[in-house]
């Protein structure tokens, strides 16, 4: 009724990251782009978070009145999941981000039962209200098109999320300390993904690490730092007391591109967070500890683990301390696969993806 009854603003634009939790994601980077090229729109975040977000603009929480009335309204969204109720006014503009280049199988493509399966015909409802899907590579396009069941428009010009990791003129020790990092530290970032069969409660998982970190500690070089960034669906945190004093959990921190930014290292598992570390060449490892498991009954992969990515795989933790302590073997064996992984999946990544989209 609201959709109906209320008068569209024409100048206003409604945000929204990870469900309203994070000011974060390619919303985040659109929407510093959208304030310096067209300062004459409103833009309202649907945020529940304490990030200071720049230009203070108004805040609503997810799921009240006011953010369901600013929903009917806005001439343009912009979201990376999903809004609560599906359908929008003829005339706004829905631009769909989404939030990564998927190696997990998404939606319709997925074999195996369990959250995001059960999920997938209320995404294929909220797909129908998008104006334009956001795609970072051509394998993107195609995979999010089929497993959504989209038939709209697709914008292929990169993910402006990894804007910040090609900045020429990046301040890394200015973003460690904003981060309350220490600024002479090199850094290898662990994040791993969630695991859809290890549910705490709705659409909240367990965090198993996997990983003796007494033993990377005692293995990290003298001015190495091991941050550790749990999947924003990980309900259980880690004991910071019990943590070495070169382990840091930075899970509370909401924008991954950031703590990217920093990384030395990226070490994940099945995580879409390495197709956009990929657009900086740094060394990537991955850590899967349940390789067969995830494949076969979890979740499953559209890329082969073993031949498509453009790092090692480490199935144990001392498999993992034995490449972090060969890098430069590391890279030199992967140089080539790293080389066609950027060609195929990174090959829009210039730092201007985020004007780009504001100009579409």
């Amino acid at each position: 009724a609201m959709r109906r009854d209320l008068p569209l603003e024409e100048n206003l634009v409604l945000f929204e990251s990870i469900l309203g939790n994070q000011y974060a994601g390619n919303p985040r980077y659109v929407y510093e782009a959208l304030r310096r090229m067209r300062p004459d729109l409103r833009c309202v975040w649907a945020y529940n978070g304490a990030m200071p977000i720049p230009g203070d603009p108004q805040r609503v929480a997810r799921g009240s009145a006011e953010y369901y009335r600013l929903l009917a309204q806005a001439r343009y969204r912009v979201n990376n999941v999903r809004f609560p109720v599906h359908g929008r006014k003829p005339e706004t503009v829905y631009l769909q981000t989404w939030h990564g280049t998927p190696l997990k199988r998404l939606g319709w493509d997925i074999e195996v039962d369990g959250p995001e399966a059960s999920a997938r015909e209320s995404f294929q409802q909220e797909s129908r209200g998008w104006s334009t899907l956001l795609s970072p590579n051509g394998y993107c396009s195609a995979t999010l098109r089929r497993a959504f069941r989209y038939q709209g428009p697709v914008l292929e010009a990169g993910y402006p999320l990894t804007d910040p990791l090609l900045d020429p003129a990046q301040d890394r020790a200015a973003i460690a300390a904003r981060l309350g990092l220490p600024t002479d530290r090199r850094f290898v970032l662990y994040a791993p993904t969630w695991r859809d069969h290890r549910a705490v409660g709705a659409w909240r998982f367990d965090f198993d690490l996997h990983l003796d970190l007494q033993a990377v500690s005692a293995a990290l070089a003298p001015d190495q730092v091991l941050l550790i960034k749990a999947h924003h669906l990980v309900a259980t945190a880690l004991d910071a007391a019990a943590l070495p004093a070169n382990v840091r959990d930075v899970s509370h921190l909401e924008d991954i591109t950031e703590l990217c930014a920093l990384a030395d290292i990226l070490v994940t598992d099945y995580s879409s967070v390495f197709f956009d570390f990929a657009v900086t060449g740094r060394p990537i490892l991955f850590y899967c500890y349940d390789l067969e498991l995830y494949a076969r009954h979890v979740r499953g992969f559209y890329l082969d683990v073993e031949r498509d990515l453009p790092g090692p795989v480490a199935r144990d933790t001392g498999q993992l301390l034995s490449l972090l302590a060969d890098l430069p073997g590391v890279i030199a064996r992967h140089a080539g696969r790293y080389r066609a992984f950027r060609a195929r999946y990174c090959s829009l990544a210039d730092g201007r993806a985020a004007p780009r989209v504001v100009e579409a």
